[in-house]
């Protein structure tokens, strides 16, 4: 196994969310209850490959259902952003129902590529759970959903509901701040795809798999952005 921990006692090697040694059962690491939620979004900025072991080595997965409520809203605003920017129509159906099938569908995704992860990282020799992996791919949104708030509030200050509309485009209104204001998301999103590239390379160990299968995820919620 590529992420593994060696036992002191009897030097077998564990998958690294083991509390216990499974031949011997001596302890291989401090237990680590619950997450931490603000010392891990620091965590993730300052040693993030650290901050994904607590994640992975949690007993509970607390805040998950907080962070895909704020996924499912910040992929609802992205989403409508990425179609003004490319200029696709989008309905103008219920918001809610947008939001709604939005949160369905990122949390759905995430669950699949999680599944999916377990086993092909069992594959390559690295021995992982489907709540781990779903963990760390919802905690790796941690750039884009901190400023989500703040983000907002200044874009629809400026813009007001022209911001989620074409009637007109906000990129028509006032284009030098649409787009900035569009590059920080931009630069929000790239942030999560680095932060992707770690926790797949903290669960595999392997750096070129990790960089093309966090390009893979990403490119998948990028689809689904355009599609919905």
């Amino acid at each position: 196994m590529r992420n593994r921990i060696a036992c002191k006692s009897c030097s077998t090697l564990n998958p690294q969310y083991k509390l216990n040694c499974s031949s011997c059962n001596s302890i291989l690491r401090n237990r680590v209850v619950n997450i931490d939620f603000w010392q891990t979004v620091w965590g993730l900025i300052d040693s993030p490959v650290q901050a994904y072991l607590k994640i992975i080595q949690s007993e509970h997965k607390n805040y998950l259902f907080f962070i895909s409520i704020l996924a499912g809203l910040n992929f609802w605003l992205d989403s409508l952003l990425l179609k003004n920017v490319l200029s696709v129509e989008f309905s103008s159906g219920n918001s809610l129902v947008s939001f709604a099938l939005s949160l369905f569908a990122i949390s759905f995704y995430i669950i699949l590529f999680s599944v999916i992860s377990k086993y092909l990282f069992r594959f390559l020799k690295s021995d992982t759970r489907i709540k781990d992996n779903l963990s760390i791919y919802f905690y790796a949104l941690i750039p884009q959903l901190v400023l989500l708030p703040i983000l907002f509030i200044i874009e629809f200050a400026i813009f007001g509901k022209y911001w989620l509309s074409f009637n007109p485009s906000p990129f028509i209104l006032k284009p030098m701040i649409a787009y900035v204001l569009g590059g920080l998301e931009g630069i929000l999103f790239f942030g999560s795809l680095i932060l992707t590239i770690i926790a797949i390379y903290t669960q595999t160990k392997l750096k070129i798999f990790s960089i093309l299968f966090a390009v893979v995820l990403n490119a998948g919620i990028i689809y689904l952005m355009l599609i919905l």
